[in-house]
């Protein structure tokens, strides 16, 4: 399953977004998962680390991830899916 959101954040030149967290499908687990953030402004270069994932106390499982925008200004998406 892909997933594609516009306008998801907002981050500045040279800033790290930590921690950066997501569920699928109302939480469920939904195995191995690819994401990424997309620049949407010219100029913006975005890079992800820290890739990760793990169950909420109330159950819930998330995915996380960092992120370190190296360019300019820009709003972002998130895009990714799931590993098969």
């Amino acid at each position: 399953m892909a997933y594609n959101v516009s306008n998801w954040g907002f981050i500045s030149a040279g800033q790290t977004i930590t921690g950066l967290g997501f569920y699928i499908n109302g939480g469920a687990n939904m195995g191995a998962q690819f994401a990424q953030a997309l620049p949407e402004n010219p100029g913006g270069l975005i890079t992800i680390t820290n890739e990760g994932s793990g169950y909420g106390e109330d159950g819930s499982f998330w995915y996380q991830f960092d992120l370190t925008n190296q360019g300019l200004d820009t709003e972002y998406s998130l895009n990714g899916g799931g590993l098969s």
